[in-house]
Order: C-alpha cells, then structure tokens, then sequence
C-alpha cells in the first residue's frame, strides 16, 4: 500500500511539471499496412518539448465506446532517445525528450475486424481499408484542453488507395489549431474502396463505397449525388469547401453519423436500398435541422426534450424528400408512415409524460426504445401539420423549415421554444399545444384520414405485436436461453431454456437494423455445435388504423 501511495504521488507530482512543457506543434504521421484481414496502422510522433521535464501521455482516449482500445497497441518506443517510463495505469506514460528536447515516439494499431465489431462507431478496418476517428489512434499529450497546432500526414500509401479526413481537402497532408477534447470526432479513412467524385455548385462532394453490399454500386453513388444536391438545394447552403460521404460496413448495423465535412453510414452487408437511403437522407439533414437550425432549452432540460423536433421532423423530412427524388414511391412511403403509428403502438412508453421520461432517464433506463418514441411521436406531429399548412395555404412543412432556418441564421443559430412556438403561429400552427399535448403530456396522437392527401385512406388492419418468445436481454446477459413462452413461435421452432446462446440476429425490436418483414434468428450451441433456428417474432394482433393508396 505504501509503495502504491508513493508511486501515485511521484506520478502526480510529473504529471504536474507536466502541463506546460509540450511545444505547441505535434507531427504526426500515419502509414497503411494492408494485412489479410485488416489495415495496420503505423505511427509516429514528433514534437519539441518546452523543458527537459518528463511528459504525460496517456494513450488513446476513446469517445465513441469501449475505452480500453489502447490494447489494440502492438509496439510503442522511443525513437533517438526519446525514454519512455510505465505507469501504475497500463494506458499511461511518461515520456523524457531526448538531449535535444525532442520527442519522438512510435507505434503500431492493429485492429482486428472480429474484435472491435461490437460498437457501430468502433474502429473499422480491412484488408482494403481503414477508417478511425482521431481518439482511436492519436495521443493524449498534456492536457486534454490545451490548444496544439496539428500537421498530419499519410505516409507510404498502398498502390491504388484514395483517402480521406473530415480535417481538410488533402487528406494525405492537413494542419489545423485545436485541443485533444475538440479532436474526437475528427476522422480519417481510405483504402481501395469504390470512389466517384461529384461537383455541387462548383464544390467537390467525395464518395467512398465499401464492396461489400448487395446493392448495385452506381445506384448508391446515384442516390447519394441526388440526396446532397436536393439538401444544398432546399437550404440554397453550399458553404461547402469538401465534403465526403463514406459508406462502410458493420455487422447487424443500419447507422450513420454527420460531422463536419462528412458524412459516414455503417451498415450491414444485406441492408435494404430503403433502410440505407433514408439513412442517408435523414442524416444529412441534420446538418441544417438540428445543426444550423436548432432548438435551445433551459440548462437543466433533457436533450430529448426538442426530439420531437430535430429527430422526428427530420425523420419524415427525409421520407418526404426520398418520394421527392422518386427514390421511394407512394406505396413505400404509406409503409414508412405506417411504420410511425405501429412503431408507437408496441412501445411500452408511448403515453409515458415528460417527466416520466425524465425520471426513465434519471434512474439509467432510458435506452433505445424510449429515445425512438420520440422520433415516432414527431413524425406523426409532423403530418399533422403538413396538413394544417396545406389548409391554411401556407405550403408545405418542407417551406415551413426552409423559413425557420432563414429565420434563425438571422438570430444566431438557434432559437428558444417560446420563439418558435411564436413563429409557428404566423403558418397557423400551434405548436405550443402540440408540445404541450403530445410531448409534454404524453397523449395519444390520433392520424386523420385525410393526412397524406387524396391519394391515400385510412384502412382497419390487424398487425402481428413482436413477441420473442423468450427474454432476450436476460439470455444475452446468461449467454443461455432464458424464460421461453409456452405456444410461443420461439418453442415451436425448437428453443429450449438452458441452450448456450451464441448471437441474435433481428432482434433489436427499436433499432434501424430491425426489419419487420425478417425473421428473428438465434443462433445456439448444441452438443457443441452451432445451430440457427429462425421464426417469425409475431404474438398477439393489434387492430391498428394503417394508410392505403387508392386504386
């Protein structure tokens, strides 16, 4: 105990000295070692020291899941006198520069594509690619919050590979001013993916395609150029310098991500052209609706208090703008709309209040399915006033949010509820009862008919609920089968309580990847043998009200 004591105050007293003693200008470079299965990355950094005191380096600080990613590390030294010294703490390091007061480190990353596949914005790498965000290869030099001067170059390129960083337009040569915790979601990537190129009113949009999908490849490039040029359009915004879309691929995932300057989708090998382009269309869109144009809340507020807005707006937005492009059709977008209020039928949330949703988030349980009804609930908000406008003669929803965003570049980039409750009434609509009747109150909200126009009605159905048939969270959590239902689909299929659970697959009721018309698939070990026993995860019917076309 008294030899741990010591060593943590000798660490704080270094980690002290530390604080000032890294020159402003870190030299980074990152050279791509194709493998067969993976892209290792080799590293280096150089940097002069202000003092000959020992540095603070912790090793990478991984904001987008799991934290120990630094064990993905294969060799880290010193080079030309640079000495490193272990810490009580495996990811921290205390480097002494040289005689020069030079530092001068190197290491090698080599993340296996098994291993880190568990978390959608995990590191992704293969034997043509790479793609990582800065906290998944760069250092933690000093303090996170101190401003550095960067210059990061790639280095040795494998012959045929095009890259590409959200950090500037030359990815193989960028310098930029920040601070570590800015950093994160700074990203870079390349390999020998599938890449076009489009102009966008003069600006360059690049687009990188993975292989690996069962969609044609010219119509994602196809999709892709005609959703950014539609956005840009819509918002008459190409305050562009580059932009890059970057399509790649993640096992049982329909997810994406917008940061400035791009845009990336992770996704499963058998996604549908529907899931991935609203995907894409839906995402991009937050670069306005909920990025340039956003909703202020009081400090203590949940974030998930404007969801209704920036999410489910920007849900049906994107729906809307894909029957547009006649990406999707009349049908297809009926399906998608349907999909809202038989959504919230099955959410065990849906009249849950404000505060009750509040406190689901207090006490740790606010996960997927509560954070989706609120995309739900605003999508359905959403057609209710596409239809208000349309009687009031007031255009569109899509007119309604081109205004705001005028609106509230003008203010600033962002306005308060009560500002655009206001600006809502000038287009005859009362948001403010909205909020206060749906969201905050946690009422039903009952579609008309008459929403999506003349060319649909509203029919009586019966929907088959979701019904597993077994606890899923608790035999993930068991690694074994737990609590079949009698007469449920899972046991007519051959589940049996007690089998070594391996993996489920369409499973996740909430998520994108979900597909309502797929079977549930679990996949277990008998006698040492895997096996895959699928079903359909239909339990009792709900009557529901669902949109038709008319013939």
């Amino acid at each position: 105990m008294k030899l741990c004591l010591s060593l943590f105050f000798v660490y704080s007293s270094l980690i002290s000295m530390a604080k000032n003693s890294v020159d402003t200008t870190f030299y980074y470079t990152i050279k791509p070692i194709p493998k067969i299965d993976r892209t290792e990355l080799e590293i280096t950094l150089k940097f002069t020291a202000r003092s000959d005191s020992a540095i603070a380096v912790k090793l990478f600080r991984n904001y987008y899941g799991s934290t120990d990613i630094y064990k993905y590390i294969t060799s880290f030294e010193g080079l030309n006198g640079t000495i490193i010294k272990e810490t009580v703490k495996p990811d921290d390091k205390l480097i002494n520069p040289n005689a020069t007061g030079k530092v001068e480190l190197k290491y090698s990353i080599s993340y296996g594509p098994v291993a880190v596949n568990g978390g959608t914005f995990a590191p992704n790498t293969s034997a043509n690619f790479f793609h990582l965000a800065a906290c998944q290869w760069m250092l933690v030099v000093g303090s996170l919050h101190t401003q550095h001067s960067y210059n990061v170059s790639i280095v040795s390129p494998p012959k045929g590979w095009r890259f590409y960083s959200s950090s500037g337009k030359n990815p193989l040569v960028i310098q930029f001013n920040n601070s570590y915790a800015e950093n994160f979601s700074r990203y870079w990537g390349g390999g020998s993916q599938s890449f076009k190129q489009f102009l966008i009113e003069s600006k360059k949009l690049k687009v990188f395609v993975s292989n690996t999908f069962k969609i044609r490849q010219s119509e994602i490039f196809d999709a892709v150029q005609k959703i950014v040029s539609y956005q840009r359009n819509l918002f008459s915004d190409y305050n562009f310098p580059f932009y890059t879309v970057t399509i790649l691929p993640r096992e049982n995932n329909v997810a994406g991500l917008n940061v400035k300057n791009m845009f990336m989708c992770y996704l499963k090998e058998d996604v549908t052209p529907k899931q991935m382009y609203q995907l894409m269309a839906h995402e991009m869109l937050h670069t306005w609706l909920g990025g340039k144009v956003s909703l202020s809340s009081n400090d203590n507020e949940k974030v998930f208090r404007q969801h209704w807005f920036t999410e489910g707006f920007t849900d049906y937005l994107a729906y809307k703008m894909l029957l547009d492009l006649k990406i999707i059709n009349n049908e297809e977008f009926a399906t998608a709309i349907n999909r809202y209020i038989i959504n919230i039928a099955e959410n065990k949330y849906k009249n849950y209040t404000y505060k009750e949703l509040v406190q689901l988030s207090d006490s740790g349980g606010y996960g997927t399915e509560a954070t989706k009804l609120q995309y739900y609930r605003g999508a359905l908000l959403a057609i209710d006033a596409e239809q208000q406008l349309k009687i009031n003669n007031k255009g569109t929803v899509t007119n309604f949010i081109k205004a705001l965003y005028k609106k509230i570049l003008k203010d600033g980039g962002e306005v308060s509820e009560s500002s655009f409750f206001e600006f809502a009434k000038i287009y005859g609509l009362d948001f403010a009862w909205y909020f206060q009747y749906y969201i905050i109150k946690g009422n039903t909200i009952v579609v008309k008919s008459s929403a999506l126009g003349e060319d649909y009605y509203l029919k009586e159905e019966l929907v088959p609920s979701f019904d597993a048939g077994f606890s899923i969270r608790e035999s993930l959590n068991n690694e074994k089968i737990t609590g079949i239902k009698l007469g449920s689909n899972a046991e007519k299929a051959g589940l049996k309580d007690g089998m070594q659970l391996v993996a489920i697959e369409n499973g996740t009721r909430f998520s994108n990847a979900w597909d309502f018309n797929k079977p549930l698939i679990v996949i277990v070990k008998i006698d040492g043998v895997e096996k895959r026993i699928q079903y359909m995860p239909n339990g009792v019917n709900i009557k529901l009200n669902l949109f038709e076309i008319k013939k």
